[in-house]
């Protein structure tokens, strides 16, 4: 969606011809921070050098003739062809990422509609909570200073005036630019509001584009201010988490608070933080810290801590915190350190350039307990103002979908059903003593045999014994299992393979990588599989599912079949349980209650994860719904031999709504129904 560019196509080709005259003048970083500064001055005076510029500068100038085609009072682009001054963060983002600076690792710009609508959301939430208005009021009002009540508007005006504002991962500054903007629709003193603007980011190229971007934007405004002017003193470069140089940051050195923190912090994964920042990490965030709490996580405490007693936190990232198991801490810190107040998930739309991540906006108020909350799940990119615009029509979320177990966009009616559901049922966990995953090789392409390889060796006495037909996550569908001939070879610790065998040939193929598995090092053989309590369970009958499914796809193995890491195995013959599990009522529980790649509530895919299937309810049965519970079998049973019929499964599904209790004009909602075809 062209209004949804980060930087038009003009922009970034503009950007690839003036990186390889900064390669090939091996420029310092601190001289490539003084071109981006020094460019617009060049172009904006013609031929005119500064004592400060090179011959690079004149150079590039010359090389790049489009650079003087450059727009810098337009801070954004609109279309593809606008050449802007939103070019300088291009080019000191891409010149970071070509050098290969390790700061730009998880960095995704946010495109500039949705960092102004960030901008004015969380102004308007500030307001909400300085004047004791609802967010739906402020929010319509922050956008159009001529629609607000003259009394109301001096109040809005005389706290936007004196906001802080902090981003403690800058960028390229499309945050403070978005400040400004909003400010200057405001009739604010400019000079005043970019004195209450800090920023902080590791890249000094990212500062230095910020600080020339801000003079830019501030000129086109009317207000004449050098990149070095202390008016941008509160950009600098600075680890928010941790000061890398031991030098204190802005925020750390004068224990200073903001009324509002907002930002897009980095998406670095746990698995590629280094060991020393853990540490740090760990020490400064004890309560956040995990094994598996990936980077942005910290800087969602950081930013909670650095605001003031009724100032506000608005940030985007991914969604994953608000369902995952290690997303609980930073549940937890949330809690304790105010309440959401608006929520807004974007599925796997295309929010980032080039970047597949599953993003979600929230709005944080410190000091309060949890209330009911606006939410918003978006099926498509609104062409502006998407929080603005969505947060008139919200639904009103109830307290309960925000808690340390799980932030879900769940109506007051959708947590009524999941309280019946709840009521009188036992976890699965308790029902069944639990869920197994599948088999872990630490080398598939190993251990894993297609049906013509696993042919030849079922031909070979040697190599036979230590086959077993195994059926893979993609192939685990409801009711029935698509088996495509795989085999696992299945060679426990110990086992010895005859080395004349076929097998033992097909071994030594992958011995290098086999003998460097750390799950199996100092056993007695090279090639044997992890150690693993519970292969036996593989050949008895039991109910078997995938990871990700963008359904529920439940069936009832009596064949033996093993699986692989990817899905997992509930060891019973429980076709009662089974009916439960693949029907519209326990579809409506995981969609509730699991993690999900995309929006669940829109056919994202769900995440089966064993931490959050072991919660599904199951009814205690008892003589008043006995008869219930044996149809719900038969059923099931019925289906798993003949397959999926219609008529059947939605039998069930009236069933299993009868048997929770639901009442019948909930219905459609969970079977996604027109009431008059119920």
């Amino acid at each position: 969606m062209k209004a949804w560019l980060e930087s038009s196509a003009a922009e970034r080709s503009l950007s690839g011809k003036v990186i390889p005259i900064l390669r090939a003048a091996s420029l310092p970083e601190s001289e490539i921070c003084t071109l981006l500064e020094g460019l617009p001055l060049a172009i904006l005076n013609g031929n005119h050098r500064d004592s400060r510029f090179d011959d690079t500068v004149a150079r590039t100038l010359n090389e790049v003739p489009e650079l003087r085609q450059v727009n810098f009072a337009t801070a954004f682009p609109i279309s593809d062809s606008d050449l802007t001054a939103n070019v300088i963060g291009r080019i000191s983002q891409d010149v970071s990422v070509q050098f290969h600076d390790p700061t730009m690792d998880g960095v995704v710009a946010t495109p500039h509609i949705l960092a102004q609508d960030m901008v004015n959301v969380s102004a308007a939430a500030l307001m909400s909570e300085l004047l004791g208005i609802d967010l739906k009021t402020t929010t319509r009002l922050i956008s159009s200073p001529e629609q607000c009540p003259k009394e109301l508007g001096e109040q809005f005006r005389d706290a936007l005036s004196t906001t802080t504002w902090w981003d403690p991962c800058v960028g390229a500054g499309v945050f403070p630019i978005c400040i400004l903007k909003l400010a200057a629709k405001w009739e604010i003193d400019l000079l005043s509001v970019t004195r209450h603007i800090a920023g902080a980011d590791l890249n000094p190229l990212a500062v230095s584009a910020t600080k020339t971007r801000m003079a830019l934007a501030l000129a086109s405004l009317g207000v004449n201010v050098g990149v070095n002017s202390p008016a941008l003193g509160g950009i600098e470069v600075a680890d928010s988490l941790r000061s890398a140089s031991g030098q204190p940051t802005l925020y750390t050195r004068n224990l200073k608070s903001f009324d509002i923190v907002i930002g897009n912090p980095p998406y670095v994964r746990a698995d590629r933080l280094s060991r020393e920042l853990k540490a740090s990490l760990r020490s400064s965030f004890p309560s956040i810290a995990t094994g598996t709490a990936d980077l942005y996580n910290y800087f969602i405490a950081l930013g909670l801590s650095a605001l003031n007693q009724t100032g506000v936190l608005c940030f985007i990232s991914p969604a994953t915190f608000q369902k995952s198991r290690y997303g609980r801490t930073t549940r937890l810190c949330v809690s304790r350190g105010g309440a959401v107040r608006a929520l807004f998930d974007f599925d796997e739309l295309p929010v980032f350039e080039g970047a597949g991540v599953h993003p979600s906006v929230y709005i944080v108020a410190k000091g309060h307990t949890q209330g009911e909350f606006i939410g918003v799940s978006f099926t498509e990119l609104p062409s502006s103002e998407p929080l603005t615009k969505s947060i008139a029509d919200a639904d009103w979320m109830p307290p309960a979908s925000i808690s340390a177990e799980g932030w879900r966009l769940a109506t007051a009616t959708d947590q009524d059903i999941l309280s019946l559901m709840r009521n009188q049922s036992l976890p699965l966990s308790k029902y069944t003593g639990g869920i197994l995953s599948g088999i872990k090789t630490g080398k598939k392409d190993a251990y894993l045999l297609s049906k013509s390889k696993a042919e030849l060796l079922l031909q070979d006495d040697g190599s036979r014994s230590f086959l077993r037909p195994l059926v893979r996550p993609v192939d685990v569908r409801r009711w029935h299992v698509d088996w495509d001939g795989t085999q696992l070879l299945l060679i426990r610790l110990g086992e010895s393979v005859p080395e004349s065998s076929q097998l033992m040939a097909h071994l030594r193929i992958h011995e290098y990588d086999l003998r460097r598995r750390q799950d199996v090092q100092g056993h007695p053989t090279w090639y044997g599989l992890r150690a693993c309590s519970y292969y036996e369970r593989f050949d008895r009958p039991k109910i078997l599912f995938p990871d990700i499914a963008y359904g529920c796809r439940f069936v009832m193995d009596t064949e033996g079949f093993y699986v692989p890491d990817g899905a997992f195995l509930i060891p019973t013959e429980d076709y009662f349980l089974l009916g439960l599990l693949n029907s519209h009522l326990a579809d409506f529980f995981f969609r509730a209650s699991c993690t999900s790649i995309g929006n669940a509530q829109h056919d994202g895919r769900i995440r089966f994860k064993k931490a959050y299937v072991e919660h599904f309810p199951v009814r205690v049965i008892s003589e008043s719904n006995r008869h219930l519970a044996r149809r719900i079998e038969m059923i099931a049973r019925e289906l798993s031999r003949s397959g999926a019929s219609q008529a059947a499964e939605r039998e069930i599904d009236e069933l299993v709504l009868e048997l929770y209790g639901i009442p019948g004009h909930l219905w459609p909602k969970i079977l996604r129904l027109e009431l008059a075809n119920v």
